[in-house]
């Protein structure tokens, strides 16, 4: 093989790597765009079945469930219970792809830039769950505040008042 002929086949190695390299990155982008437009969808539905049972909870079928019942049964907080409510509401159309085409930001669009940009201001009644939520959160916290050196143990603040307690009795 002469010079010309190893640069040539190395020439040929770069654009056949360069090309593999922009195929991958192609494959990663569109994986992102997809998995990002599925949680939109996903919110979407809920969103979707929610306000089609409304009814049902204003008639009392469900009983006294409402959506902090919703949202504590799905382990998420009444906040995001009323942001894909407000997501359909919004955007109350028969066909998710049809959503889609009236989103903002094309291809960039994520489930954070709808919160942020797209939907209203928080209505009154999410500022009140907000409160409640945060309460609860208070009164039902079980964080480690205290840590003995000496064996290990953690103690709430419960416990810790407890102990506290005790020992001023003693």
């Amino acid at each position: 093989m002469n010079n010309r002929e190893i640069t040539e086949n190395n020439n040929s190695s770069n654009e056949r790597y360069n090309y593999f390299i922009e195929e991958l990155r192609s494959i990663v982008i569109e994986s992102i765009r997809v998995s990002r437009e599925e949680v939109i969808k996903g919110k979407w539905e809920m969103g979707k079945r929610i306000v089609q049972e409304e009814m049902n909870f204003e008639k009392g079928v469900y009983g006294e469930r409402t959506i902090k019942t919703i949202a504590k049964d799905l382990h998420t907080s009444p906040i995001g219970i009323y942001k894909v409510i407000q997501f359909y509401k919004k955007y109350p159309k028969e066909r998710f792809e049809d959503v889609m085409e009236e989103l903002p930001f094309g291809n960039n669009i994520s489930w954070h830039k709808i919160i942020k940009f797209v939907l209203p201001e928080e209505r009154e009644e999410e500022d009140e769950e907000r409160k409640i939520e945060e309460e609860q959160n208070e009164e039902n916290c079980s964080h480690p505040i205290v840590q003995c050196k000496k064996c290990n143990k953690s103690f709430t603040f419960e416990n810790f008042l407890e102990l506290t307690k005790e020992k001023n009795n003693n």
